[in-house]
């Protein structure tokens, strides 16, 4: 890689590709397409591309919808059914696919390894391919860039740049959230970080910390596996108030009034596709045999415990206050 192409990302003379079109691909696609960048998005879900190009998408937000059909009408914004297609035209590519857990609760890594390969074909050296997926500690060096090397022939670092920078958006709130929190960038070279960090600075008004990989994905995974050990903290405390009689929602909220305290609230059980997955990859690239967790995997155990917990109470009972 060379400053050229963080020149032409400064003077939006890339083109952007984004693989997987979900609620973070797309918005994102939106959003840089907004911003004055010609965007290619691609999804293999032929449904979703048809959707989209006859501008008859509907999300949670209209001010995400309308921006879609702006950036989609005015040519901006293009979608189709064809990664290595995607990958072929643009001079940087942003890999958003979903990293779901398996049924025994591993990560399941098949929709990344699929986007990796595709984006190789398409890969030409020059290029920046960014992460954005959330992915299991080291999966950005061990396997996107392994595969990026296996399968187009290339070197990363002195052909092509690799860079991490996961996504930090509520579904709901998406454009403000995209644009107005802080990111964590971390690259493999400093010349993949800089050209990343320009990327994002055309979009993003929060500030750009910058690191490195291993920081990068540990960080994200951190962020919400932290919001998980705080509920089960939260559910453990509901279960002590059911013994002594006391009102969790009122202990909470009183406890909540210290500036340097912030409990969650306690609840039947953990929704959303992010806070059960993430400790499970985060405690994944170690293994069990190197690491054996005592608090991750006991909030596990307590915050799975918790609908049947409910169910046996009624409607909610102590748990959720009275």
């Amino acid at each position: 890689m060379s400053m050229k192409l963080t020149d032409r990302i400064r003077k939006r003379q890339v083109k952007i590709g984004v693989i997987g079109l979900g609620h973070v691909g797309l918005p994102i696609a939106a959003i840089f397409a907004d911003a004055g960048f010609s965007v290619i998005g691609s999804d293999i879900n032929k449904n979703l591309i048809t959707t989209i190009s006859s501008l008859r998408l509907v999300t949670q937000e209209m001010e995400l919808d309308n921006l879609i059909r702006r950036v989609v009408r005015t040519g901006r914004l293009r979608v189709v059914a064809d990664n290595v297609s995607a990958s072929m035209q643009a001079d940087v590519v942003l890999i958003c696919v979903q990293t779901p857990l398996t049924n025994r609760r591993k990560p399941n890594l098949r929709f990344l390894e699929k986007a990796s390969r595709d984006v190789a074909k398409g890969l030409t050296a020059g290029k920046l391919v960014v992460i954005v997926s959330t992915v299991p500690p080291g999966a950005t060096k061990n396997l996107v860039a392994r595969i990026l090397e296996q399968e187009s022939g290339l070197k990363c670092d002195s052909d092509f740049g690799l860079a991490y920078c996961p996504e930090r958006i509520l579904p709901g709130n998406t454009l403000q959230e995209f644009k107005s929190n802080a990111r964590v960038v971390g690259g493999v070279s400093l010349q993949s970080t800089q050209s990343t960090v320009e990327l994002f600075k055309s979009v993003v008004k929060g500030k750009i910390w910058v690191t490195d990989i291993a920081n990068a994905e540990l960080a994200k995974l951190a962020e919400n596996t932290f919001r998980y050990v705080n509920i089960a903290f939260a559910n453990e405390l509901a279960l002590l108030c059911e013994k002594v009689g006391a009102d969790i929602v009122k202990v909470v909220n009183l406890a909540n009034t210290h500036p340097r305290v912030n409990i969650h609230k306690p609840g039947p059980g953990i929704g959303g596709p992010c806070l059960t997955k993430d400790p499970q990859l985060l405690l994944h690239s170690v293994g069990h045999s190197i690491f054996k967790s005592k608090i991750i995997s006991y909030c596990e155990e307590l915050n799975d415990s918790m609908p049947e917990h409910t169910r046996a109470l009624g409607c909610g009972g102590a748990l959720l206050g009275t």
